[in-house]
Parts: C-alpha cells; structure tokens; sequence
C-alpha cells in the first residue's frame, strides 16, 4: 500500500459498492480492495471503534463538566474561616499558586484556600478525567486488525 494515507474511516459500512476510473459500478461480490471475509472483520473492527468513539465523547464531556464546576467554584461555596478545616494546612500550598496566576486569579485562590477539601476532590475529578487512560485509538486497532486478520 504504498503512498497510502493512514486516515481509515469508521463508518464504512459491511457492504458496499466500488465506482471504477471508468464509470462502472462494482458490487461488493466484486470489490477489488477486500474480500468478504475481510469487509466482514473490518466491520467488527469499525464497531469497536465506535464504542471507542462514545466513551471518549463520555470523558469529553465529563472533562468539560468537572472544568466548569471548578471555574464556578467560588460561586458555589461560601467563603469559610479558612483555617476551620482539618485540611487547613493546604490552604497556604494553594493560595502559594498566587505567586505565579495572575491577579485577577485571587477570587479564585481564595475560594480555594477557604475550601481546601472541595477544592481537592474538584481538582482531583478533573485531573482524573483529563490525565486519565484514555481509550485506545482507532489507529491502533486497524493497524492491529491488518496485522493479524483479527478484529480484536
């Protein structure tokens, strides 16, 4: 497959029909590309990949959730004494963040600061859904697929 583009679509379909240079329309008993067994794999393949395409659409989507509900922390949580909580001893390592976010970043560090356990579970979501395994990828599995003959 020489000068071949690595881009495999995922939503080619089992059967298909294949239009030649001159015109003619080829059924998918006469496809010069693949066989029927190999149209067959391909599409279970291709269903993989489309569960692989829900849950990253689900942790897209929890990522975006988790960042918004920390943006609007400070919204959603009084401002506490901040040395009230047994997890006080945290406030000064976040409020340490200062130093280098702008200053318009203070509503939040204070919001933060005075809410240190909230801030670490909100934090700790995002971070899980942003730096967490994601699935593999389509490519992986296609050039697994065309490796073995086997779709999983």
């Amino acid at each position: 497959m020489h000068g071949a583009h690595a881009y495999a679509p995922i939503g080619l379909p089992e059967h298909y029909a294949v239009v030649t240079d001159a015109g003619e329309i080829l059924a998918s008993s006469s496809n010069p590309y693949e066989t029927a067994p190999q149209a067959k794999s391909r599409a279970a393949v291709q269903e993989h990949i489309w569960n692989l395409v829900w849950r990253r659409r689900i942790v897209y989507f929890a990522t975006l959730f988790a960042s918004l509900s920390l943006a609007a922390f400070p919204l959603f949580h009084q401002a506490e004494p901040e040395f009230s909580s047994r997890l006080s001893f945290l406030s000064p390592l976040i409020r340490l963040t200062g130093v280098v976010l702008p200053g318009f970043a203070g509503w939040w560090i204070d919001a933060f600061a005075a809410n240190p356990g909230w801030f670490i579970i909100h934090a700790s979501i995002v971070s899980l859904c942003f730096f967490g395994k994601a699935p593999g990828s389509r490519r992986a599995l296609l050039t697994k697929w065309a490796a073995t003959g086997r779709p999983s």
